[in-house]
């Protein structure tokens, strides 16, 4: 009761000494920034409403207006103030000088009917939530979201500090495509009918996986010889080779005429007397000394009694050779064409 009493002379004094001056409240909501009288310690306030002229530390609850906020003093929770005042009496001075000044004030306003002192809760919102679960579905779900307004058990919070209890809306969520299926296992490569039978070897699916598996192919020919071969076959003329493996192929041959030294001399021999020797050249271009063999006519005169008479066609003349008749048609002259014994 003492602190009523103190503050209620307070707020006479203050009231009464503001009408004997015919100082009215200045109308106009302002921000303080205040010392504190006890510690001497400049504080930033945020207190807002009307203050006495020339008077800050003194702001005027105008009855029936709910905006005046005293910062400068926080609660316990760390909670600015609001005062305000609802009984039709006026004007209601409050002291700011100091704490324990501001503190009877608030008692009174806590005592008296009809004035009210309560804690402003900056954000009694308590964040946006999902309302349940969050959907777990490939791609964009859709669900919703709650923010609950709570005084956070503040006994004398503000009465509209909390407008509704609760807000809601919608919100979303992407959780991307779906995963592709499981792969299965459907083909294998390389197949065991391209790889030599009896042979191990790893095969490999189309997921990637592995496995061991034996060849079934035949062993493979390797092509290294074929017949019959281009170089026996003339130059230009086109054939069919057989491989070692037993395929087939066209070819060509390249074999060159091949030279006989002893065939097609030319000139002949019969084109040069006996005893003569000359040159002679083959389809080769070989050359060669060759020798004639065309018989030698020697002419010989005698009278026909004498011939028939001493010679013998066919003896052997005294040079050696042996004539046969070479002209017959004279009844004086005969030859004989001799040729070497």
């Amino acid at each position: 009761m003492k602190h009523f009493t103190s503050f209620s002379l307070l707020v006479v004094a203050i009231l009464a000494s503001s009408i004997a001056l015919g100082q009215m409240p200045q109308r106009a909501a302002k921000n303080v920034n205040f010392t504190d009288r006890n510690t001497g310690q400049a504080i930033v306030g945020s207190d807002i409403g009307r203050f006495q002229s020339f008077e800050e530390n003194v702001i005027i609850v105008e009855d029936g207006t709910d905006d005046s906020i005293v910062c400068r003093y926080k609660s316990v929770a760390g909670n600015c103030y609001r005062l305000s005042v609802n009984d039709g009496g006026g004007h209601v001075p409050v002291a700011l000088i100091d704490r324990d000044t501001f503190d009877n004030a608030a008692a009174v306003f806590r005592a008296r009917p009809n004035w009210n002192i309560c804690e402003v809760i900056n954000n009694p919102w308590t964040g946006w939530v999902a309302q349940g679960s969050i959907p777990s579905g490939y791609g964009v779900q859709y669900y919703n979201e709650v923010n609950y307004c709570s005084t956070g058990g503040v006994a004398e919070a503000c009465a509209n500090t909390c407008p509704v209890p609760s807000q809601t809306r919608l919100a979303s969520v992407n959780n991307g495509p779906p995963p592709p299926p499981a792969c299965s296992d459907s083909s294998w490569s390389p197949s065991t009918s391209s790889v030599t039978n009896g042979v191990r070897f790893t095969q490999y699916s189309n997921c990637g996986n592995t496995r061991s598996r034996t060849g079934s192919a035949a062993p493979v020919c390797v092509v290294s010889s074929s017949s019959p071969s281009s170089s026996s076959i003339p130059r230009g003329q086109a054939f069919t080779a057989t491989t070692n493996c037993g395929t087939t192929f066209p070819s060509v041959g390249t074999l060159d005429p091949v030279c006989e030294p002893n065939n097609s001399w030319s000139p002949s021999t019969a084109g040069y007397q006996i005893g003569t020797t000359f040159t002679q050249t083959n389809g080769c271009g070989r050359r060669q000394t060759a020798y004639g063999s065309a018989p030698l006519i020697l002419t010989y005169r005698f009278a026909a009694v004498y011939a028939y008479a001493t010679r013998q066609w066919g003896a052997t003349d005294r040079s050696g050779q042996i004539c046969s008749p070479g002209q017959t048609g004279s009844s004086e002259t005969h030859y004989l064409i001799c040729l070497p014994a």
